[in-house]
């Protein structure tokens, strides 16, 4: 794809661009595969630069990676790394790469071909004349394996990319000048060494020549950019497997009381209810969606389908930022109602539901656009679990670390402002009713305060937490709490809803009964004219 190209110009006009460089004009150019014929001569695979109005545009006939066919081994060696296997044995990988000059006898009248041994690939060229040596180029993608790059201009676009030296081909030649070669294979799920060490997802690859290559001028290349599948948290099994029954049991009882309550909604709904009751159904909605896609995304991830596991990323991800949204909705409705007298909003509940159910859709549409969904791997000590969620760490951290790190500062800033107006409401009618039995209040105190956390998601928060000694207690704290969010949002609900609550008969004649706040939670009557919140 070197330095000359065709220059077409429309017809009937002048070219006065004949100067062109086509190398540099075509560098960055795109490939253009309609054009493409394995059996065309050489001109036709040249750049192309055509001029409209005076505009250069340039584009590349053909493909990047030279055109290589497989070769067909004798099953016990196409089947010596089973795909079934877990893991590739370290000892067997080193055998087949000394033992690679034995497959150029399949190979016939090939100069290169792809090899296929299982769940092992690569690629195999034979080095045969001195003067057609040149630098060989090689990149890896998960998408089509190992392949030959003709184009280096190309090869920044790939994540894994190899090089070897026309020296090294040279000297493989003249130490072996009948059975001279060179072998790039990929070794998946490669065996751990004696230190237990994970590096680059477990995955080798070697590159042989047939000889030993030393004192290179230029020596080969490997390049590896950065993983983009987020770090592996190192935990015990036994820690994972009871974080895991934790989740799954507490995410079940959430989706039973959400459940609850959106039923009892739905079923009461013809009589009024507040504000803040549709308000808190929504927080339900999102929530029991978002269990409900948790929950379904390890199956999802097994099927092995690459579109439904990024439709599944971007459902359990959109239901996540919904959640969130909701929480700082929640917080925005509590000062509001601190405010009731002050501040007044027109159809309040229909914005209030675009500001909680769009943002989330905005962003999950431009991460599915730009492909950042899809299968994720958790590596443990003795088995492996597979996820469907965001692929490129950058994202993951700046889009949900970002985006909870604003909810969460102004919910705590939210949840501080109610617990001090709460504590003040209650000392006044302390001072106003004089003794009374305490018996059963700081019960209800906690889980009051447990289910206005989980409202305001104050509970996502001890995420920040997981570094050093608090690592450990920090996720069995976060595990425990965020699985039985629904149950407090249940609990609170109950405590809270005007339905319940005025349906409860009172016995002012008891002296000893227990003290309750006042409903914090609970809208004016709307006027004729304006919406009172």
């Amino acid at each position: 794809m070197g330095g000359v190209g065709k220059l077409l110009v429309p017809e009937g006009k002048d070219c006065s661009m004949t100067c062109l460089n086509p190398t540099k004009t075509c560098q960055n150019a795109e490939y253009d595969y309609s054009c493409s014929d394995d059996n065309a001569d050489d001109e036709s695979k040249m750049n192309n630069i055509e001029i409209h109005n005076e505009i250069a545009t340039c584009y590349k006939c053909g493909s990047a990676f030279q055109n290589v066919k497989a070769i067909t081994l004798p099953k016990e060696m196409s089947s010596q790394f089973n795909t079934n296997e877990t893991e590739t044995d370290a000892g067997a990988a080193a055998e087949t790469m000394k033992s690679l000059s034995s497959l150029l006898s399949f190979m016939e009248n090939k100069t290169v071909a792809s090899v296929s041994m299982g769940n092992v690939k690569g690629i195999l060229k034979k080095i045969q004349n001195d003067s057609k040596i040149t630098t060989s180029y090689f990149i890896y993608s998960s998408s089509t394996g190992i392949r030959v790059l003709e184009d280096v201009d190309e090869i920044d676009k790939y994540p894994n990319a190899f090089s070897i030296p026309e020296e090294a081909a040279k000297k493989a030649l003249n130490q072996s000048a009948r059975s001279a070669f060179l072998g790039v294979f990929r070794f998946p799920n490669m065996t751990k060494d004696a230190e237990n060490s994970t590096v680059l997802n477990d995955e080798v690859y070697a590159i042989e020549m047939g000889g030993k290559i030393s004192n290179l001028s230029n020596g080969i290349s490997l390049t590896f950019k950065k993983d983009q599948i987020p770090p592996n948290v190192t935990i015990s099994q036994n820690d994972f497997t009871a974080l895991t029954y934790i989740t799954y049991i507490g995410c079940g009882l959430s989706m039973f009381f959400l459940s609850i309550g959106l039923f009892m909604h739905f079923l009461m709904r013809k009589v009024k209810v507040t504000e803040s009751m549709h308000i808190l159904i929504n927080l339900f909605v999102a929530l029991f969606l978002l269990n409900v896609a948790f929950l379904s995304n390890e199956y999802v991830a097994r099927t092995k389908e690459v579109i439904a596991c990024r439709v599944m990323a971007g459902v359990m991800h959109y239901f996540l930022l919904a959640s969130f949204t909701w929480f700082a909705v929640e917080a925005f409705h509590l000062c509001l109602q601190m405010a009731k007298h002050a501040i007044t909003i027109k159809h309040y509940l229909i914005k209030i539901s675009v500001v909680g159910w769009a943002p989330p859709a905005i962003v999950v549409s431009v991460i599915y656009v730009l492909k950042k969904y899809g299968e994720q791997t958790i590596t443990m000590e003795t088995s492996n679990v597979t996820m469907c969620w965001i692929v490129d760490s950058e994202v993951h951290y700046f889009v949900n670390i970002g985006y909870y790190c604003f909810t969460f500062i102004f919910t705590f800033i939210t949840f501080i402002v109610v617990m001090r107006w709460l504590s003040m409401l209650k000392m006044s009618r302390l001072s106003m009713l004089g003794k009374v039995k305490r018996s059963g209040i700081a019960t209800s105190d906690i889980t009051s305060i447990l289910g206005l956390c989980c409202m305001l998601g104050l509970t996502w928060s001890f995420a920040f937490f997981s570094y050093g000694a608090l690592r450990l207690p920090s996720y069995y704290i976060f595990t425990i709490l965020n699985s039985l969010q629904g149950f407090f949002l249940f609990i609170y609900y109950l405590k809270t809803s005007r339905l319940i609550g005025d349906s409860a008969p009172s016995d002012t004649s008891d002296t000893t009964e227990d003290v309750t706040t006042e409903n914090p939670y609970e809208d004016l009557p709307s006027d004729d004219n304006k919406k009172a919140i």
